[in-house]
């Protein structure tokens, strides 16, 4: 969940937010304080019921600030943080305070806090500084405040700049090395991979990336050894051809039915290999041509097997079908599928020695078909296993024609099997132990 980009994007951002509010309410509750002491002394002295309304109740009451020792020895002493205030008359002279029997100036009276009664000034309530060098502490406190202030500016902005450089850095790195692994392969290096590394996303993309590039390098060995293979394939028959021709022109061979014979049999050979190709390259493209009809699959194995029977029988090899009643009808191409069951029914009889035994089988599984040809013949080993659906593979390593064929019957099987959304697989306990393949269609 920590790793997804967006919610590290998300973190982010509420970390910055966070450090800029903190750092505006900071400003906000201490900065006032800082710099309005008097303010809020003058907002105390003033408010209801505060000395201002007791100091206008008594000079009310007595009618003069005469008998108010009390209230003035009270404001005598007041004092709040650097602060004092004193008591003066409608004339400005000081009763309580500092500059007691001094005159305020027209300007302090200007300033002071009038005390009204009935309507007229009756005195003045001075807030005057105790301390000796006034401005230098009220520059002080602006300095405290504004200091306090950039503190808090200069970490929120370090901390964004280490976050979004760090950030920055965790994605930008990996989307570098997935920018030169790009060009690298645009150059048909294909040998490029990238780690798996940062955000899931990213790192999904990298996965991703590595995985197309396997495939692409996968596909450029299949396009190298399918030039390479149909070469070899073609340039057999074309040999025979080409030097039997030769012969007879040179009259080395008379022109007779049996060698017309061969050199047909080297065409059909070469035809057949052209229309491998054909079906393939339409498999590849995914327009491989399917005729689909209702089959009974029952009755249509039944069928294969009775075609191949001499066949087998004349190897003295048992073919038998083992088939589930009541086999459900699907809709396939019949001469397809007969292509399909053909080649893997011709693989096993060549593969099998004589006395052997050839076991096709069929049973509905959910809502899929399961069709199984298992032989007691040489088997495949595990090394080859992977490998078998490829084209012009052959595990025979002399490539043989006579044990190994063109290497393309199996591909063009796997094709057709999932031309119809089916699958198609091979197991084998290794060599001399048989092998078993398993075809899957839908109902």
């Amino acid at each position: 969940m920590w790793g997804r980009l967006w919610i590290r994007l998300s973190l982010t951002f509420a970390f910055v937010t966070v450090l800029t509010f903190s750092a505006v309410g900071l400003m906000s509750v201490f900065l006032p304080r800082l710099i309005s002491t008097e303010q809020i002394l003058r907002e105390e002295l003033t408010a209801p019921g505060s000395l201002v309304d007791q100091l206008v109740a008594q000079y009310r009451q007595a009618g003069s600030w005469d008998g108010m020792e009390e209230e003035i020895l009270l404001v005598s002493m007041l004092g709040f943080n650097g602060f004092g205030v004193e008591l003066a008359d409608e004339g400005g002279l000081v009763l309580a305070g500092q500059n007691h029997d001094e005159r305020l100036t027209l300007e302090q009276r200007q300033a002071a806090i009038p005390i009204m009664v009935d309507g007229r000034v009756r005195g003045y309530l001075h807030i005057f500084r105790t301390v000796p060098q006034p401005e230098w502490l009220e520059t002080r406190a602006v300095r405290l405040a504004l200091s306090a202030l950039t503190g808090l500016i200069a970490v929120s902005a370090i901390a964004s700049i280490i976050a979004g450089g760090l950030l920055s850095r965790s994605l930008t790195a990996p989307l570098s090395r997935l920018a030169e692994a790009a060009r690298a392969i645009g150059a048909r290096d294909l040998t490029q991979r990238v780690r798996v590394e940062g955000a899931s996303e990213i790192a999904s993309l990298a996965k991703d990336f590595n995985s197309m590039v396997e495939h692409l390098d996968h596909a450029q060995k299949l396009r190298q050894n399918l030039v390479a293979d149909v070469a070899h394939e073609l340039r057999t028959p074309l040999t025979v051809l080409q030097g039997n021709l030769r012969a007879i022109l040179d009259g080395v061979y008379p022109l007779t039915t049996d060698e017309i014979t061969r050199l047909y049999e080297q065409t059909r050979l070469l035809g057949r290999l052209v229309n491998d190709l054909h079906d393939l390259s339409q498999a590849d493209a995914h327009q491989l041509s399917l005729n689909r009809a209702a089959m009974d699959i029952g009755s249509w194995l039944a069928e294969q097997v009775d075609a191949y029977k001499l066949l087998a029988e004349a190897q003295n090899i048992t073919l038998q079908a083992h088939l589930s009643e009541a086999l459900p009808v699907i809709q396939a191409d019949p001469a397809r599928l007969s292509q399909v069951i053909g080649n893997l029914l011709l693989n096993a009889i060549r593969h099998t020695p004589a006395s052997g035994t050839l076991t096709l089988s069929a049973q509905a599984v959910e809502h899929a078909i399961v069709i199984r040809l298992q032989d007691t013949g040489e088997g495949i080993a595990a090394e080859h296993l992977p490998f078998v659906f490829e084209r012009f593979y052959r595990a025979d390593p002399s490539r043989a024609r006579e044990t190994g064929g063109a290497g393309l019957g199996l591909a063009i099987a796997r094709a057709i099997v999932e031309a119809h959304n089916g699958t198609i697989a091979v197991n084998s306990a290794g060599r001399g132990q048989g092998s078993t393949f398993t075809i899957t269609l839908p109902c």
